[in-house]
């Protein structure tokens, strides 16, 4: 008789275990290019030289004209002075402001300005002449406080007309003895500009572009943000126009986002509408009624507010950042829930369309003191002849909030819907 052990069958051969990667308690250097680093930090030196002054900011890209900085970024720098005679100090200064020009008037508001001493003979410790290299490491700070209010430190900014401005700047001064009979201290500076370039990602992703209203609004409704208006008539027997107007549901968009809307108009039956395209040269759609034509238009509008506070000035500039191309859009009553239906004295009228900001626009929104920067997608229905027309003008402005970069799985920044 065969015993139990030797019935069984012999187990399958087995290799050698490989051997576990070491570890350590010290934190290792990210991976250019890894999920959990966004971008690769750059490696490059901006240089700025006169006849005494010589200056380098590190963590530069090497083709940049202007250094740049992100939030809370540090100005990693190194100073070295060629003529170091009758020299009493050297300092740098980091620092921040608003201006705004109104009607030939114009207002400077400094958000913040930090100095900070590199080197002082008088200082006890202080020796005789300044260092080779003198380092230094100012940083931007997140916030700046005007009472009552804290508000987010702006982006850099500059409009076409130089009407507004929000810039950056580092300043090398190197003092000398007073001279004789002067109150005031002798000083050489270098002025050097910065960019300051906050990056901000929204909290949600948007559907691609090729995913149309129509093809999701029953399987992802939440992907969809509605907003309605009426376009108002002066006769009271013909009712309003009803506008809905569909975009991507989170409202914050990246710049180099293209933002999907679909449009809806119900008209009243008696006006017996047809539409057609603008003019060649013109965006939008024309809608032919019994009561004169409408063109209707959908954009992306960018408003820059500057107000000047000793008159309380204000002003508005508009700039339109993309014009949507409106192609018509043949909808199905399966499609549309029932709230979406209209009424059957009424026609619906169905535009799909996509908004693309224009290259030249790299600068986020951004609201402060003196100075913000609001973006909307724009509803612009209006008669070809006003005077003659049933109908009111509508612009309905649902405001959006553009970002810097890209929705990403490997983080974001709230930014909230103004």
């Amino acid at each position: 008789m065969l015993s139990a052990a030797a019935s069984e069958p012999a187990p399958p051969p087995y290799t050698p275990c490989i051997q576990s990667p070491p570890y350590s308690a010290l934190f290792a250097e990210t991976p250019t290019g890894s999920p959990s680093s966004s971008a690769a930090r750059p490696s490059g030196t901006f240089h700025r030289l006169t006849e005494t002054i010589s200056l380098s900011l590190d963590d530069q890209h090497s083709d940049s004209a202007e250094p740049v900085y992100g939030r809370n970024g540090v100005v990693h720098g190194r100073v070295s002075i060629k003529s170091k005679e009758a020299l009493t100090s050297v300092s740098v200064k980091l620092k921040g402001e608003i201006t705004v020009k109104i009607s030939g008037n114009s207002t400077r508001v400094v958000l913040f300005s930090e100095s900070y001493p590199l080197w002082d003979s008088k200082l006890p410790s202080g020796e005789a002449c300044p260092p080779q290299e003198m380092a230094f490491a100012p940083f931007f700070p997140t916030n700046y406080h005007r009472s009552p209010y804290t508000f987010p430190l702006p982006p850099s900014y500059e409009d076409d007309d130089k009407t507004a401005l929000c810039a950056y700047s580092l300043t090398i001064s190197l003092n000398k003895p007073r001279q004789l009979f002067s109150l005031l201290t002798r000083s050489e500076k270098l002025v050097t500009k910065l960019r300051y370039h906050p990056r901000s990602r929204p909290k949600l992703p948007i559907l691609p572009p090729e995913l149309s209203f129509l093809a999701t609004l029953k399987s992802c409704p939440e992907d969809w943000y509605e907003s309605t208006a009426q376009m108002a008539t002066r006769d009271s027997n013909y009712p309003p126009i009803d506008c809905l107007l569909f975009i991507p549901s989170t409202r914050v968009y990246a710049l180099s986002d293209i933002i999907t809307f679909h449009l809806q108009l119900r008209i009243p039956l008696k006006l017996c509408a047809s539409y057609g395209p603008a003019a060649p040269d013109e965006p939008g759609m024309v809608v032919k009624t019994n009561r004169g034509q409408l063109v209707v238009r959908v954009s992306l509008l960018r408003l820059q507010q500057t107000s000047f506070r000793p008159n309380d000035q204000k002003t508005n500039r508009r700039r339109i950042l993309a014009e949507g191309q409106l192609n018509s859009a043949i909808v199905e009553d399966c499609v549309l829930p029932s709230r979406l239906c209209p009424p059957g004295d009424y026609q619906t009228l169905d535009w799909e369309g996509q908004l693309r900001r224009a290259d030249s626009v790299s600068t986020p929104g951004f609201v402060s003191t003196h100075l913000s920067i609001k973006d909307y997608v724009v509803l612009d229905l209006f008669p070809v002849c006003a005077g003659e027309s049933t109908y009111l003008r509508l612009q309905h402005c649902q405001p959006v909030t553009l970002v810097t970069d890209a929705w990403s799985e490997q983080g974001s920044v709230d930014v909230a819907v103004r």
